[in-house]
């Protein structure tokens, strides 16, 4: 009897349906992060709860930037009660904030400490906070910048008549203590103009600093 020889069958249709199979078995992966917010909302609307996750964390996130706007601007209408306040919880996050976003009030808080500092680099962020406290126009960061320059302190080169400046800057700010160091300093520092010593001494006391009205006599008896 002859023997029937088999054929044997390409694998190739079998390989292929099993790679249908598995295809159709793994569902494709919803990227939801880069969803519409309509198709979000319509999918968590629907059930899906992934999409519900993402919908809540988009609101979450939306919802921190206009508090955090706000708050920006609360901050730039009264940087001097946005500074009070924090000071007064002991919020140093909160200071720190302050001042990186431009507080004068919160950036000389920041740079005294760091002024006396023994770490050569934080003496100068210290000097720099100061001085951008002071050019922002806060007289108490503009008397202690001039009494530094003035004497050569806190890191800072002596220079008497740039230091001068800056005391008078916040002397015509309205700062008594202010107008008292420059009469002061006109009437027996470096720079000497006793006209000049005379006319701080008289708003200084006008300002109601005792001493002032003192210096002013005994300067007008001379």
């Amino acid at each position: 009897m002859r023997q029937t020889r088999r054929v044997p069958r390409p694998l190739w249709p079998v390989a292929a349906l099993a790679l249908g199979l598995a295809a159709c078995s793994e569902p494709e992966a919803i990227d939801y992060a880069a969803m519409e917010g309509g198709e979000l909302q319509g999918r968590a609307e629907a059930g899906d709860e992934q999409a519900a996750e993402e919908l809540q964390s988009r609101l979450d996130e939306a919802a921190a930037a206009d508090a955090e706007l706000a708050q920006a601007e609360t901050d730039a209408a009264d940087p001097e009660g946005a500074f009070t306040t924090a000071l007064a919880a002991r919020d140093e996050p909160r200071l720190r904030a302050l001042a990186d976003a431009g507080n004068p009030w919160a950036m000389f808080h920041i740079a005294l400490p760091l002024t006396r500092s023994a770490d050569p680099a934080e003496q100068e962020r210290g000097r720099m906070l100061a001085g951008k406290s002071a050019e922002s126009g806060l007289p108490e960061a503009q008397l202690w910048i001039g009494r530094a320059i003035s004497s050569g302190l806190a890191g800072f080169p002596a220079d008497p008549v740039r230091g001068m400046r800056w005391i008078e800057q916040a002397a015509e700010a309205g700062s008594p203590e202010a107008m008292f160091s420059a009469a002061q300093l006109y009437e027996s520092g470096p720079i000497s103009d006793p006209d000049r010593a005379r006319l701080w001494y008289k708003r200084a006391a006008d300002a109601g600093v005792p001493a002032a009205g003192q210096a002013l006599d005994r300067l007008n008896a001379l």
